[in-house]
């Protein structure tokens, strides 16, 4: 279950499990590889409660599932985590575990604590000179338990309130580290550059990622460092992924989302089922990215105009999250996702760019004013 299931059905697919699906899209590739798919209803917070406990659970126990493994959709609400835990057995983090490491105020306290830097933070208001002129275009504001960039905005827009806090930009580019964690300790399974698809109104919004990529080494390890001593101080557990900026041989952590990462997605098949095993399992893995594997780079293409997607249209098969024939996607909005293969992470971005380009030209005749 999350915002976008697909990357985990496949994996638990290609691992042998039989899956329910629930996620806000229910494109073409989920329903072909899943037993069953529910379509849950989504806000700014994220899945519905009443969509879980009306729709989510009856099919839970109709289905027979066991075990419900959770990715986006909950870190503003942890309280669902829980109400879903007393009613199926549920991998990964406690809802304890999202809540803290979800709490700002918690997560950087525990950073400084262990000499992890991060950017300056502020939980009423950043600093009053900070206010003044140029200034306030240094600062961010965020809201707890946000994902997908769609939740910050330059500290000018915004406004101190109980779930916002401030943070000064940091100079780098964005990255990832995905890890499994278990009661040992923690296996970092591979590094990812965060990609932006900015719009005015929203300049931080996520526009896919690229990897695995190769990290300073001395940096490298300081960010595994960072993701197993706060994979201690919060209890995490499973597939989780460490978010960060990077400049030369500087870095600034910016959060831990305990829970499944698209990012398993840039993986060969074969170590994206083995790792989701390892989720449940709560073991660390028999290999990791760190031999030589080719770059992927997944992009999500947001419709360039509204758009009703026709019958007969011939997919290329670099894209995936494909709607289904007759949705209605507004300008704007997810409409798919778009793949590409390279020797290298800067190559594969930049040869699925050319793809969205010339999905753009071949979706132009269907243009919907």
């Amino acid at each position: 279950m999350a915002a976008n299931v697909r990357p985990y059905v496949v994996a638990a697919s290609a691992a042998g499990f039989q899956v329910l699906a629930a996620d806000v899209f229910g494109d073409e590739d989920t329903l072909l590889a899943c037993g069953r798919h529910l379509l849950l209803d989504y806000d700014s917070r994220g899945f519905s409660a009443d969509a879980v406990r009306d729709c989510l659970l009856p099919a839970i126990e109709e289905f027979g599932a066991s075990r419900l493994l959770y990715g986006s959709g909950f870190e503003a609400q942890p309280a669902l985590i829980a109400e879903l835990a007393s009613q199926v057995d549920l991998v990964g983090n406690s809802a304890e575990t999202v809540a803290a490491c979800k709490d700002a105020r918690r997560f950087f306290q525990a950073c400084v604590q262990h000499r992890i830097p991060v950017p300056e933070t502020c939980f009423d208001q950043p600093p009053a000179q900070s206010l003044l002129g140029a200034e306030v275009a240094q600062w961010l504001s965020k809201r707890q338990g946000g994902c997908g960039g769609m939740h910050i905005a330059p500290a000018g827009l915004s406004t101190a309130g109980e779930e916002n806090y401030f943070q000064r930009k940091v100079d780098g580019q964005p990255f990832s580290l995905l890890f499994l964690a278990y009661e040992g300790g923690i296996q970092p399974l591979g590094f990812q550059r965060q990609l932006l698809s900015p719009l005015d109104s929203l300049p931080y919004r996520y526009g896919g990622l690229a990897g695995p990529v190769v990290l300073a080494e001395a940096v490298a390890k300081e960010l595994i460092r960072a993701a197993g001593r706060l994979a201690e101080a919060f209890g995490l557990r499973g597939l989780n992924s460490l978010d960060v900026v990077v400049d030369g041989e500087q870095f600034w952590v910016l959060e831990v989302n305990p829970r499944l990462s698209s990012s398993l997605g840039l993986y060969p098949i074969e170590m994206q089922a083995e790792w989701l095993v390892c989720h449940i399992s709560g073991q660390p893995a028999s290999f990791t990215s760190s031999g030589r594997i080719q770059a992927t780079a997944n992009l999500v293409f947001y419709a360039p105009f509204d758009i009703r997607i026709p019958g007969g249209f011939s997919w290329p098969e670099w894209t995936m999250d494909k709607p289904l024939t007759g949705s209605a996607i507004a300008r704007n909005m997810p409409l798919c996702s778009i793949e590409a293969e390279a020797e290298n992470a800067q190559d594969a971005e930049a040869l699925a760019r050319t793809r969205m380009t010339l999905l753009s030209a071949m979706l132009q005749p269907y243009f919907n004013p």
